[in-house]
């Protein structure tokens, strides 16, 4: 799931939301919001109060004064 949320940001300059990565979670029998936790405990990324992700190391879901233009054109 941590590689499916890198390539979402990489993708869209946006975080995944819970929703879109519980079929990825659901195939492993496991909930999104528990494996977020579980990466979050691992330091793999971070979420706010409400469990949404909040960066995933290189990326960051809220504004910062650093940004990253990819090749696709996607800016982060």
């Amino acid at each position: 799931m941590h590689q499916q949320i890198l390539r979402h940001f990489a993708a869209t300059g946006t975080a995944p939301d819970a929703q879109t990565l519980q079929p990825a979670a659901a195939g492993a029998g496991r909930s999104a919001a528990v494996v977020l936790a579980e990466l979050a405990d691992e330091d793999f990324l971070t979420l706010d109060e409400a469990g949404n992700i909040r960066a995933a190391y290189p990326f960051s879901a809220t504004p910062t004064r650093h940004r990253v233009r990819l090749d696709s054109g996607v800016e982060v």
